[in-house]
């Protein structure tokens, strides 16, 4: 599955990502986020695109590293996953820092959602301080609700 906007590419990862993806994920910003999926080391990033992201499954995951088109260059990542819980789909964003402000990942985001098949419904757990997320889906969806007992904001959205 590939999603084209006017200035990017959403596709799988490919093991050449690897380098990419490492310096992309060394941000602080990125690591306090979302610990879970930055690599420690280049080889836990070449291990982790060929072992998981390369194989999703476009049903229960969906991995995908978002190209710059006009440089060709992987600038950040969205990661979808099915919880099993509530059948809902949580996403996870990724932008690199340089890339930042300029408005991909609203134009990934937007991608995503006009390709996305109906009936499948998507949340966006943010921390309660990541004030650019927040910024950013307020945007994309008006379905916020706050979890201040779990100092989080979860967007929903439905087709």
């Amino acid at each position: 599955m590939k999603i084209m906007t006017k200035r990017l590419l959403l596709r799988p990862f490919l093991e050449k990502d690897s380098k990419d993806w490492y310096y992309m994920t060394q941000d602080k910003a990125a690591y306090r986020y979302l610990p879970y999926i930055c690599p420690v080391t280049i080889y836990q990033s070449i291990g982790r695109i060929r072992n998981c992201y390369s194989k999703c499954d476009f049903e229960n995951k969906y991995y995908f590293i978002i190209d710059e088109r006009s440089i060709k260059k992987p600038i950040g990542a969205i990661f979808i996953i099915k919880d099993n819980n509530s059948n809902a789909f949580e996403v996870f964003f990724l932008i690199s820092k340089d890339f930042r402000r300029h408005g991909y990942m609203e134009e990934a985001l937007n991608g995503l959602l006009k390709q996305w098949p109906n009936g499948k419904p998507l949340f966006f757990d943010i921390d309660s301080d990541n004030y650019a997320a927040q910024k950013l889906m307020d945007k994309i969806t008006s379905a916020r609700m706050v979890l201040s007992n779990l100092d989080r904001v979860v967007y929903s959205i439905t087709k």
